[in-house]
């Protein structure tokens, strides 16, 4: 029930009937014939960013030299993702507003019919600037803040005054006619700071997400947080109808980590990976079709498993086995064939696939 409520408390999904539409069909497909289907895509246009944040989850692609994603590609990838069934972008980073082809790349997929969301740190969110975007088809946009503490924030982002340029950031966007969120890193020892913000979220009127920090980027071989943390968050799920997480909200009706199921990420080069903290590669967009990539993932045993818990923070085999080896590269993603824990003994459906009719059309 609390699933549906999420879905429900958002007015945009009865506003937009292409939305809504691929929303039942997710739900019929999942409930009915317990097949995945594609929910969401988060993207990075650019990876460049004006703050350096201890747990940056990109700060091992940035090294990469390679060519980035065009406008054609994201045109290509906004057409192939709706026919699969997804409802909505999320535009990362680095930080986002930095893109050159920020707004190109928002009308695309506005018009493909997707909820279009943006991830800030609010630095550069001026009134002109949202209301540009706004007008390119922008629908919400997530501020990024850990704490009502500014020496916390201070801490984890290296920006003085960065409590109030997100809330005041928040009031400007909310004017503009967004629908805004604020997301906190829940960080070990330190539960009780994200929930200062869920708590303000749920008194403003505003959304909240976040995410617990995983074990990538800035954050290798950092601690994890703890069971009862975990718990915590959880029961935070049920105390606050305006927090919500990626997890928490499934076709299936239950927890549920979405990486390679429900959601995939598309680096700035095109690599697909499972989300924005699960580097590990399964193919291009500019080599292989978007639904050859995701039938691929599906082959993979962990993504097969339906984890109840987010794989790249909670779920500790899978940071162990899949994510810690990638501790000593210099750059991500790595591609599951390289991978020591990936092998063809122990993954015989993903390395014996055959090829796949590039047919965009789920079935």
């Amino acid at each position: 029930m609390q699933n549906l409520k999420g879905y429900a408390t958002n007015i945009w999904v009865l506003n937009n009937m292409h939305i809504f539409y691929r929303i039942c069909r997710g739900f019929m497909r999942a409930i009915l014939f317990h097949k995945k289907t594609l929910k969401t895509i988060e993207i990075f246009p650019t990876l460049d960013c004006n703050l350096e944040c201890s747990m940056c989850s990109v700060q091992k692609y940035k090294s990469v030299k390679r060519r980035q994603l065009a406008t054609d590609d994201y045109a290509r990838l906004a057409s192939e993702g709706a026919k699969m069934g997804a409802i909505a972008v999320n535009i990362l980073g680095g930080e986002p507003l930095l893109a050159d082809n920020l707004r190109e790349i928002i009308s695309i997929f506005k018009r493909n019919h997707y909820f279009v969301l943006v991830v800030s740190n609010a630095t550069l969110a001026k009134k002109e600037c949202l209301r540009e975007l706004k007008k390119c088809g922008l629908d919400a946009i997530c501020f990024s803040l850990d704490s009502l503490d500014d020496a916390h924030n201070e801490g984890v982002r290296g920006s003085k005054g960065y409590v109030q340029r997100v809330l005041n950031a928040a009031d400007v966007a909310k004017k503009e006619g967004l629908i805004v969120s604020l997301a906190p890193v829940f960080f070990p020892g330190k539960v009780e700071k994200g929930l200062e913000v869920v708590k303000y979220c749920q008194e403003h009127g505003f959304g909240a997400s976040g995410t617990q920090v995983g074990a990538v980027g800035g954050w290798e071989g950092g601690n994890m947080l703890s069971s009862d943390e975990h718990e915590k968050i959880r029961n935070m799920l049920k105390e606050y109808p305006r927090f919500t997480l990626d997890w928490a909200l499934s076709y299936s009706l239950k927890m549920c980590c979405p990486a390679g199921k429900e959601k995939v990420a598309v680096t700035t080069f095109g690599d697909v990976v499972g989300c924005s903290i699960n580097p590990i590669a399964f193919g291009n967009i500019r080599n292989e079709s978007l639904l050859t990539i995701w039938r691929r993932m599906g082959k993979f045993s962990q993504y097969k498993k339906d984890s109840p818990v987010c794989l790249s923070a909670e779920d500790y085999g899978f940071i162990q086995n899949y994510l810690k080896p990638l501790n000593d590269r210099s750059e991500y993603p790595l591609y599951y064939k390289d991978h020591p824990a990936i092998t063809s003994d122990n993954e015989k459906d993903l390395f014996e696939e055959k090829e796949i009719e590039a047919n965009i059309t789920a079935k």
